[in-house]
């Protein structure tokens, strides 16, 4: 009892110390009617008070809007978000909540909700401990585990970093981040820095939220709350759901040609956001805060695509240190690379392939 009794203390104590921080939560929705007042219901729940909930619909065709207004109405805290841009897609519609943020200006930190999970009561709280124990002069991005969950909540697994084979942060996050992001959006919580330089989202990024963590590996840090915050709701209708760390053995198993051809336009597709990510550290309002490592690491990784020889473009991608998570990714990668390599070089759009970022970058 006098256990139970120190740890409410202390928890009173945390939250009486940290609730002046302002935390706005952007949320995407787009047909979400199924379980979208649950995740909201989560966000009132949470123990930390000082929040809002900014929510842009992009086009639902069910009773999503529905749902946000008639909640709204009860809680001052949450604004549905109404324009004239139409259906912009997921990652779009993250980057336009993440510019009104901006424009706004008037909060401490953010974070990003999918619509269909459900929130710990402790996530913002945990969360702006960790955010506040970081150095406070560069851009700041805090992520946790999460549970793992089918589509009526019950556990599939208790932690997704474990069933990823991802058991923390990684030393030198921008070299797995190049290639395949382990950052899951609806645990990131970021600074206004870290929101200022992330925005906007290039249209060709493959995804906002890998997209913020890009930027953080690059010109920011990155914070990991060990405990699973969110119940990560897997169904049909996901986005991107997840998969466990064998899954990268799927192509070599079923359908093999088809996962061949989609494992190849995915590669090449994060060689595009790995050119975007190095033209925006880059630009002068970034440049002051990109990590020199980084950026130096970009430049070697994007050359491989660039040489004309297939072992010099062999040797620089060994080089320079890229890797995925886990043995048996990292055996996929090895094996797929000699069809990888030619496959991005031939399909690079012309207007990165004659790009001049390599010698503005030196400069």
């Amino acid at each position: 009892m006098q256990g139970n009794n120190l740890t409410a203390l202390r928890i009173e104590q945390l939250i009486k110390l940290v609730m002046t921080e302002s935390v706005l939560i952007i949320l995407a929705s787009y047909n979400g009617g199924t379980y979208i007042e649950q995740q909201i219901r989560s966000i009132q729940e949470q123990d930390y008070e000082k929040w809002s909930l900014w929510i842009r619909d992009d086009g639902s065709t069910d009773n999503t809007v529905a749902l946000i207004r008639g909640i709204s109405q009860n809680e001052k805290r949450i604004k549905l978000i109404e324009d004239d841009l139409g259906n912009l897609g997921p990652a779009a519609n993250f980057s336009a909540l993440m510019s009104l943020a901006v424009q706004d200006g008037t909060y401490d930190y953010v974070c990003f909700s999918d619509q269909d999970d459900v929130w710990m009561n402790c996530k913002l709280r945990l969360q702006l401990e960790k955010i506040k124990e970081m150095d406070e002069t560069l851009p700041r991005l805090v992520f946790s585990d999460l549970e793992l969950v089918d589509d009526t909540l019950q556990l599939i697994h208790k932690s997704a970093m474990a069933y990823r084979w991802n058991h923390n942060v990684v030393k030198d996050a921008i070299k797995v981040m190049a290639i395949e992001n382990y950052i899951t959006g609806c645990t990131i919580m970021t600074d206004m820095a870290m929101l200022k330089i992330s925005t906007p989202v290039p249209q060709r990024a493959f995804m906002h939220d890998w997209w913020v963590a890009l930027c953080a590996a690059s010109a920011g840090q990155i914070g990991f709350v060990g405990t699973p915050l969110v119940k990560y709701r897997q169904h049909q209708s996901n986005v991107l759901g997840t998969s466990s760390g064998w899954g990268s053995m799927d192509f070599l198993l079923i359908n093999r040609a088809e996962r061949w051809k989609n494992n190849n336009q995915y590669f090449l597709q994060s060689v595009i956001q790995a050119y975007q990510l190095l033209s925006r550290i880059c630009e002068d309002r970034v440049k002051k805060y990109a990590d020199p490592k980084a950026k130096r690491f970009l430049i070697i990784y994007l050359s491989t695509f660039s040489q004309k020889s297939a072992l010099l473009s062999v040797g620089t991608f060994v080089r320079c240190g890229v890797h995925r998570m886990g043995i048996m990714r990292n055996l996929t990668l090895w094996i797929r690379l000699p069809w990888i390599l030619p496959f991005c070089k031939r399909n690079l759009p012309e207007d990165i392939r004659n790009n001049s970022i390599f010698s503005s970058s030196n400069n």
